[in-house]
């Protein structure tokens, strides 16, 4: 067989990543040719050994990673990968509002990146397959159409031309994210189960006082409890249970009674409760009823039991995603192990998601429960964590941007001091004040949001903001340079060239930020990767295990802990000759054995 160049490849398997136990057959096509599928496996994989590319649609993060769990394939240093998932993520981040002009994909798969959605948009629909449990020609023949539609997709990823940058970089960190989620982080089970145990007995206690708030709803029903035979005193629960020739003698008794306890856990009971003590709603859910959630029932005062209510439905959330929801914790943990799985670009710009469980919602330490539920993920027995961060990340970046217009004036404030205070004295107000309005700023916010925020009336708010822009006309330049690029060409240019597309002019200041900080902090983790291996500290036991929003998480000896945190900090630091940045970056070590200890 003629070397190949390139390989288009898809497997079909009898699960998940973390649950296969048999991968059936692999598809493969060489240099875009008709794929031919292999129920031997190991031919299969002797050929994948042959490629110097390597093509697939999400094989870093399942086809790849299970080749390597069950059939010990591990592809050479030198072999490019070519994740049509990751690329097409890039290349088309609306992807959503160009499906609503095609007739031919079925609205639920609107803004989809699946195989399955591609084959609809050009028109090379892959069929069905509902059994995955042993092959057969017909699961042959999906796969192979599988690798039909990426080989299609491919051809159309090159004409359309991704940013260099963007791609190494979103490829790099893709696969580093497959080794995180074949490591996991250690899960701490006994002490999950007491803290299970301990909001079970709260949630007891809070159900006792709010189910008072509303007495039992008593219904009387048509249907009467029983029918009487007065001269036997015999009741009957139906007329027909009794004797024929006693029927007609019978008396009817009292009608049933349905007694319907108030349930607070019933987001429509609880509104009626509310409404029926004077409270107006303000917010509506898609199905047009009031929204009762936590936040809401903080807000509201002079109500009886919504402190309770608020409380019981936080509990409730935590519950979820401790032991009770679909995606809970003590449902996925493995050995000792939970395995979060990454979506590396889960918004539009460019930012990470995270399901299975979904590790972005864990409550950070100030709020209740946020320090028990981070303390249950730890370090590995003999290991310890190192908690790792960029220092003032989103003002860095937009340091960088604003450099443009102030030759880097802005940047040498935030590098050489404290920025907010800087502001504060510029605006004559506190600290606190002067940075809740620098970053309500920068996410779009008007004045009436930035007085809603600060608790001010909006005068003050419009005040407070002219004189930000007054001491620094550089900031509204930029801020007005931004939105008129997203305004005239549609699209922003990200740190690492990729087209960032705003979902509104005002929302695109904040984008391009969170774009920059997206690209550094995945950098730093690359970077880290990088230096791990080349120094030997990979081979030693350190391992990335966690990347939740900007932060990383780091699992290594107590040994290495200094070493490792000097490592970080200085992966951090090299952002700014990765992407040439005008306002230095820097970063935060912390050293613990859980979660809650490093952030």
């Amino acid at each position: 067989m003629k070397h190949p160049k390139d390989i288009t490849f898809d497997i079909e398997a009898d699960g998940y990543l973390h649950d296969a136990t048999k991968i059936h057959c692999i598809s493969i096509s060489l240099n875009g040719l008709e794929p031919v599928c292999y129920t031997d496996i190991n031919k299969a994989i002797t050929i994948l050994k042959q490629g110097d590319t390597l093509i697939g649609h999400n094989i870093i993060l399942y086809d790849l990673p299970l080749l390597d769990r069950l059939h010990d394939f591990h592809f050479a240093e030198k072999v490019i990968l070519y994740d049509t998932l990751t690329l097409a993520k890039i290349v088309w981040p609306d992807i959503f509002n160009k499906d609503s002009s095609l007739n031919n994909l079925p609205k639920k798969y609107w803004g989809r990146y699946s195989l399955r959605s591609f084959g609809y948009r050009l028109n090379m629909h892959k069929g069905e397959m509902a059994d995955f449990e042993t092959y057969s020609p017909e699961m042959g023949e999906y796969c192979n159409q599988d690798v039909r539609v990426t080989n299609k997709l491919y051809l159309m990823l090159r004409e359309v031309g991704i940013s260099p940058r963007a791609a190494a970089l979103e490829m790099g960190f893709a696969e580093l994210a497959s080794e995180m989620e074949m490591h996991g982080i250690h899960f701490d089970i006994d002490a999950a189960l007491a803290l299970y145990s301990e909001l079970l007995k709260e949630k007891g206690k809070l159900l006792e006082v709010v189910e008072s708030l509303v007495p039992p709803k008593i219904e009387e029903l048509r249907t009467p409890k029983y029918w009487l035979d007065e001269e036997t005193e015999v009741q009957y629960s139906k007329k027909g249970d009794a004797p024929i020739p006693v029927r007609k003698y019978l008396t009817r008794g009292p009608n049933k009674v349905r007694i319907t306890p108030f349930n607070p856990l019933s987001r429509q009971q609880v509104a009626a409760y509310l409404i029926s003590q004077g409270w107006k709603p303000k917010n509506t859910t898609v199905t047009g009823k009031p929204k009762v959630d936590e936040g809401t029932l903080k807000s509201i005062r002079g109500i009886k039991g919504t402190k309770e209510l608020a409380s019981l439905y936080r509990l409730s959330k935590m519950m979820g995603m401790l032991a009770e929801g679909k995606e809970a914790w003590l449902k996925l943990v493995r050995s000792n192990r939970i395995h979060p799985h990454l979506n590396t670009i889960g918004t539009v710009s460019g930012r990470t998601s995270c399901v299975r469980p979904n590790l972005q919602q864990v409550p950070s330490a100030r709020l209740p429960y946020g320090k028990e539920c981070r303390q249950l993920f730890t370090a590995s027995p003999d290991m310890c964590l190192i908690g790792a961060d960029a220092s003032s990340l989103e003002v860095r970046c937009f340091a960088h941007y604003m450099s443009k217009f102030d030759s880097s004036e802005f940047a040498g404030e935030v590098v050489s001091g404290d920025i907010h205070q800087f502001n504060a004295d510029l605006m004559k107000c506190d600290r606190q004040t002067a940075k809740n309005t620098f970053f309500a700023l920068i996410y779009g916010a008007s004045y009436k949001k930035i007085a809603s925020m600060l608790g001010i009336k909006q005068a003050v708010a419009r005040e407070l903001t002219e004189t930000l822009f007054e001491e620094r006309p550089a900031m509204r330049s930029l801020i007005n340079s931004i939105k008129r690029a997203a305004s005239t060409r549609g699209y922003l240019l990200g740190l690492d060239g990729r087209k960032l597309i705003p979902r509104s002019i005002h929302s695109s200041v904040n984008l391009l930020i969170q774009a920059a900080g997206s690209c550094v902090s995945k950098q730093a983790a690359v970077n880290f990767h990088d230096v791990s291996v080349r120094m030997g500290w990979w081979l030693a036991g350190t391992r990335l295990v966690g990347f939740i929003h900007d932060e990383v998480l780091i699992e290594t000896t107590e040994e290495m802990a200094p070493t490792i945190k000097r490592g970080i900090v200085g992966s951090f630091v090299k952002t700014t000759r990765d992407f040439k940045l005008r306002c230095p970056m820097n970063g935060e070590s912390k050293q613990g054995m859980t979660w809650y200890d490093v952030h």
